[in-house]
């Protein structure tokens, strides 16, 4: 009860949303609305194509996004 280890699962989602950097902040705004493509993805948020993919691939190790095939992403809802 002291170290209010009820609320931990509640505190570790919370973290899991906080992006690690503003181009993983720019494209998980857009994903939150509906899956994009990657083109569309690099539209949206102007970065550049080797900045969007080092990003999706970051997000996708750490289960915040999923790849639906033809290069289409969307938010993983854990």
């Amino acid at each position: 009860e002291e170290l209010n280890l009820k609320e931990l699962k509640q505190f570790k989602s919370a973290e899991s949303a906080i992006p690690d950097s503003p181009e993983e902040g720019a494209i998980t705004k857009h994903l939150e609305l509906e899956p994009l493509h990657i083109n569309e993805i690099m539209k949206r948020t102007d970065l550049t194509m080797r900045e969007v993919n080092a990003t999706l691939t970051l997000l996708e190790l750490k289960g915040r996004i999923r790849n639906l095939g033809n290069c289409t992403y969307f938010i993983s809802k854990k």
